[in-house]
């Protein structure tokens, strides 16, 4: 796990059962912040605007669905894992809301499960934020060095396992 604490979004969850929810993760060594907003897209969208690693969405009838939630995300550029909290476990839920963005879904109140999806779900949102990072200074790395050698005065040539690649 990374040194620093989730930043959790929970929508729609009834403050105890957040409560419980937190005392899971805490009780397991993870150090988490959460915060809470209802079905409601000006709340979600408030929310969002302090930083977001994780998000709990309870699947229920209101304002705010799965396909709105994701758009909202998509729409800020925001790459922020949604695991779906339900009543009842059902496979085809769980694909459909799998299709719709949804990272995976858990019924409420299975918290050890919740947990491991929380951890998994954590490190690779922090692994793929690392990877475009690296993938950024490469791109910058590659266009430094192309730059150099195109400016000098002096010969240069990129000679790779024996093959001649680039010279100036």
């Amino acid at each position: 796990m990374h040194d620093d604490a989730i930043e959790l979004l929970v929508i729609g969850n009834t403050p105890s059962e957040v409560e419980g929810y937190l005392t899971s993760l805490r009780n397991s060594g993870i150090a988490v912040h959460a915060h809470q907003a209802r079905h409601d897209m000006d709340e979600v969208s408030a929310a969002l605007e302090s930083p977001v690693d994780l998000i709990y969405y309870t699947a229920e009838a209101g304002e705010t669905g799965i396909p709105t939630v994701h758009n909202l995300l998509t729409q800020q550029g925001l790459s922020i894992p949604l695991i779906v909290l339900t009543d009842s476990y059902d496979s085809e839920a769980k694909t459909r809301l799998m299709a719709q963005g949804a990272c995976d879904l858990v019924v409420r109140m299975e918290n050890d499960l919740l947990v491991q999806l929380t951890i998994r779900e954590y490190a690779r949102n922090r692994l793929q934020h690392d990877y475009a990072t690296l993938k950024k200074q490469l791109a910058e790395a590659v266009e430094r060095c192309n730059t150099l050698a195109e400016s000098s005065r002096d010969a240069i040539a990129y000679i790779h396992e024996g093959m001649h690649v680039k010279a100036n």
